[in-house]
């Protein structure tokens, strides 16, 4: 494997940044599949969409999401963070298809 990307897989700013992307895209994708009639899967999200409101649910996922990868970035959890995108990935891409 060439060593750049050897780097890139090693270093945790990348998958931080990719991460909160995903973060980003995973509340976009959640939004439109609900706006078309889409139900959210996750237990924890639905309360507090349900407790929350249409956009209060944003926030604190935002800011667990937010806490979440700092403390795995400060850790130096790199290979935690590559999963985590790759999870996210897939909910996103999920989501994309639940809306469609």
């Amino acid at each position: 494997m060439p060593q750049i990307l050897l780097d890139i897989m090693q270093n945790s700013v990348t998958p931080f940044l990719i991460y909160l992307i995903l973060q980003v895209a995973d509340v976009i994708t959640t939004k439109r599949a609900l706006a078309r009639g889409g139900r959210e899967a996750n237990p924890a999200v639905a309360f507090m969409m349900g407790r929350l409101g249409k956009n209060g649910w944003v926030i604190v996922k935002g800011a667990v999401g937010l806490a979440a990868g700092v403390i795995l970035l400060e850790t130096g959890a790199v290979l935690v963070l590559w999963l985590l995108c790759a999870a996210y990935l897939f909910v996103a891409v999920n989501n994309i298809r639940a809306g469609s």
